[in-house]
């Protein structure tokens, strides 16, 4: 085997090492916002109250929790006090 032949062979192998860790990734995200969803869900609260109280747009909440958008520390902590808020109400 010569040496293109080789480096050919490893960037195969490395292109589907990352095909696979993208689709990991991508099953995490999608389990992350159902999981998002259905706490939200469960707590009675629309879409539209949640994202009012993280400051976002509704849309932008939706798109978080269909896995079209990355979760980021900031949203999941404005997430996280949404829901807070929830339990704290008689």
């Amino acid at each position: 085997m010569n040496c293109a032949t080789q480096l050919a062979a490893r960037v195969a192998s490395n292109d589907d090492w990352l095909k696979e860790c993208k689709n990991k990734h991508r099953i995490v995200e999608l389990e992350n916002a159902g999981f998002a969803r259905q706490t939200r869900v469960s707590a009675r609260l629309t879409l539209r109250e949640v994202a009012r109280r993280m400051g976002i747009s509704a849309m932008h909440l939706s798109d978080l929790e269909r896995g079209n958008r990355h979760w980021t520390q900031e949203t999941v902590a404005a997430w996280g006090k949404a829901l807070q808020r929830e339990k704290a109400m008689p």
